[in-house]
């Protein structure tokens, strides 16, 4: 029934974000200083699994990843809900990610933060948008955040490629 529950909120949270995304009800979501960012527009939208390579033959939580959607800050109301990575898992379960880019950084990097029972758990990656191609390099938590876009062994690093999801009418209408 708890992942039930966190299933609804976490799909809720991406559609409260994509629709007031859509309508234009927030700001750019940039904020400024430090690099840090809330949003690349180049990100947002729903993204597709191609491949993934792991570090380890440990199952690890990135490893498992079936596609993501990327929502930005949203007001809704007099709440603000925060910007958001929704992750489907293989198994079919639905995780919800807080995430801070700093796109000042080469490679453009990226905190996940996972929110659990326990204390917060931060994964570390990087990330690079070709076109829509997704690259995105991320340690386990606790782990240093990687330099390059490569596994090496003993290193607890998953390297996802994803590509971005066409939306159905843009495939029933095909190319112009």
């Amino acid at each position: 029934m708890y992942l039930s529950q966190v299933k609804i909120l976490s799909v809720l949270v991406a559609a409260v974000g994509l629709f007031c995304w859509g309508i234009g009800g927030v700001s750019d979501g940039l904020s400024a200083g430090e690099g840090r960012s809330k949003t690349d527009h180049r990100l947002l939208g729903q993204w597709e699994l191609v491949s993934v390579k792991a570090s380890t033959d440990k199952d690890t939580l990135f490893s498992r990843v079936e596609g993501l959607a990327f929502t930005k800050e949203a007001a809704f109301g007099a709440t603000t809900v925060p910007s958001r990575v929704v992750i489907e898992l293989t198994d079919g379960r639905i995780l919800s990610f807080d995430y801070t880019l700093f796109l000042s950084k080469k490679p453009q990097a990226i905190d996940l933060v996972l929110e659990t029972r326990g204390p917060a758990e931060t994964f570390h990656g990087i990330f690079k948008v070709d076109g829509d191609t997704l690259q995105l390099c991320i340690s386990g938590p606790k782990e240093d955040r990687p330099a390059a876009f490569s596994v090496k062994e003993g290193a607890n690093r998953v390297l996802l490629v994803l590509q971005r999801k066409q939306n159905k009418t843009e495939a029933a209408d095909g190319p112009d």
